[in-house]
C-alpha cells in the first residue's frame, strides 16, 4: 500500500527539478539564432561527417515554418495502436501472452461519414516465439514489444487496404502512434536487430509500393536531435579541440541537458504551423532503405507541439507533407488536442485490468479441465483471497 503523502512530497520535488529553467531556454534561444544565422555553412558541416550523437539533416533554413491550411475536401484516415499481456511467471505450466491490435477507420464524406472499428488479439506461447523467431522471450518483455509492433504494421496495412477498397475515391492517411525511428533496436543483439528491422522495412516498403500515405505521431516528444545541432555550435571543447565534452559541467553546452527540441521549436512555431523537414541520422536509421529513411517535422496543434514522422518517399513530396500536416492538425482539433483516431485506436487496443483477469482466469479454467494439478501459483491465489 502506498504512503500517498510520501509519494506527493517526492513527486513535487521531482516535478520542480525536471522543469527546464527559463535562463537555460533564453540562452538556448540565443544560440539557436546563431545557428540559424550560420545557414548553409552549419548544414554542410552537419552533413559532412558522422557525429557521436544523433544530429538530423535539414534542407531549408532551420527556422522555416509553414502555416497549415485547413483541408477543404473529404478525406479518410486509419488509426492503429497495440497492447499486450506479458507472460506471468506464476502461471508456470503455460507461458502464454497476448498481443492485441486495435484501430479505427473513418471516411469523412458527405452526406454521411462512415466509421469502422477493429480489434484483433493474438495468443502466443513462449515456445511459439522460439519456433517462429528463433529466439527466447522468457526473460524479455522487449521481445514481446517488438512482436507487437510487427502486428501493428501488419494489421494497419490490412486496414488501409480494406479502406481503399471501400472508399477508393477518398485520399486517406494511415496514422500510427509512436516513432518510425526504431531506437529500441539499437542495443539489441545483431540477430534480433536484423530480424525485426527487416520485418518492419518489409511492411513500410509495402506501404510505399501500394502508395498508401503513412505517418506516425508522437505526443510530448522528448527528443534532443535539434539540441545536438546546437551542441556543435556551442561546445567549447569542440571549438578548441574537436572533442565534445559531454559530461563537462564547466562547458556552456551543459544547458542543453535541461531542454528538448520542443523547447527550441516553441520559440518560433505558432499554433497551426509546422517546421520544415528533418531527416533522422540516428545509428539505426543507417540500416533503412533510402526511400524509407525516417524524416520528421514538428507541428503545433494548439494544445501541444507534436512530432510527426514519415518516410523519405513522402517527405520529399511537398503535397504529401501538406496532406499529412492538414490531416493530423484536423484530427487533433477533433480529439481536443490529440489525434482523435489515435485516441480511439488506443481504446480498441488497450488491454485493461479486467481483461487481464479474464484472460488469466480463462487460462486457469481451461488448463484445469485438461490437466491434473494447479496452474495458478499459490502466491497468486493468496493475493486474490487475502484474509482480513
Amino acid at each position: 500500500m502506498l504512503d500517498r503523502a510520501n509519494i506527493f512530497n517526492q513527486l513535487q520535488t521531482l516535478v520542480v527539478q525536471s522543469a527546464p529553467h527559463q535562463p537555460a531556454i533564453d540562452q538556448a534561444r540565443i544560440i539557436w539564432l546563431e545557428a540559424v544565422a550560420r545557414g548553409a555553412a552549419l548544414r554542410e558541416l552537419v552533413a559532412s561527417r558522422q557525429w557521436p550523437f544523433p544530429v538530423p539533416l535539414w534542407y531549408e533554413a532551420l527556422d522555416t515554418t509553414y502555416t497549415v491550411q485547413p483541408f477543404a475536401k473529404d478525406y479518410g484516415i486509419v488509426g492503429v495502436d497495440g497492447s499486450q499481456i506479458y507472460p506471468d511467471r506464476f502461471y508456470s505450466n503455460v507461458d502464454c501472452f497476448v498481443i492485441n491490435t486495435g484501430g479505427i477507420s473513418v471516411a469523412y464524406q458527405k452526406p454521411q461519414s462512415a466509421v469502422t472499428f477493429f480489434s484483433q488479439p493474438y495468443v502466443y506461447t513462449l515456445r511459439d516465439v522460439v519456433k517462429r523467431y528463433g529466439c527466447d522471450a522468457s526473460g524479455s518483455k522487449d521481445l514481446i514489444d517488438l512482436i507487437r509492433e510487427e502486428y501493428e504494421f501488419k494489421d494497419g496495412l490490412a486496414a488501409a487496404n480494406t479502406f481503399r477498397e471501400l472508399h477508393s475515391e477518398l485520399p486517406f492517411l494511415c496514422l500510427f502512434d509512436g516513432s518510425f525511428v526504431f531506437w529500441h533496436l539499437e542495443g539489441k543483439p545483431p540477430e534480433i536487430k536484423e530480424l525485426f528491422l527487416s520485418t518492419y522495412m518489409l511492411y513500410l516498403r509495402k506501404f510505399q509500393e501500394q502508395r498508401i500515405p503513412v505517418a506516425s505521431y508522437i505526443s510530448l516528444p522528448r527528443n534532443r536531435e535539434l539540441c545536438n545541432a546546437l551542441r556543435i555550435v556551442m561546445c567549447e571543447r569542440y571549438a578548441s579541440q574537436q572533442i565534445f565534452c559531454f559530461a563537462d559541467q564547466a562547458c556552456a553546452c551543459k544547458i542543453l541537458q535541461e531542454i528538448t527540441d520542443v523547447d527550441l521549436v516553441a520559440q518560433f512555431v505558432k499554433p497551426g504551423q509546422r517546421t520544415g523537414i528533418f531527416m533522422s541520422r540516428s545509428s539505426i536509421a543507417d540500416y533503412y532503405f533510402d526511400e524509407l529513411r525516417p524524416c520528421f517535422f514538428f507541428l503545433n496543434v494548439g494544445d501541444e507541439i507534436g512530432r510527426v514522422e514519415l518516410p523519405w518517399w513522402m517527405a520529399k513530396d511537398p503535397q504529401q507533407v501538406d496532406f499529412v500536416a492538414q490531416v493530423v492538425i484536423d484530427q487533433a482539433a477533433k480529439g481536443i488536442g490529440y489525434p482523435m483516431v489515435l485516441a480511439e485506436a488506443h481504446e480498441r487496443a488497450v488491454i485493461k485490468h479486467h481483461d487481464k483477469l479474464f484472460f488469466y482466469e480463462l487460462l486457469e479454467k481451461l488448463y484445469s479441465q485438461q490437466h491434473a494439478g494447479r496452474l495458478l501459483a499459490l502466491k497468486n491465489i493468496r493475493k486474490r483471497r487475502m484474509p482480513i
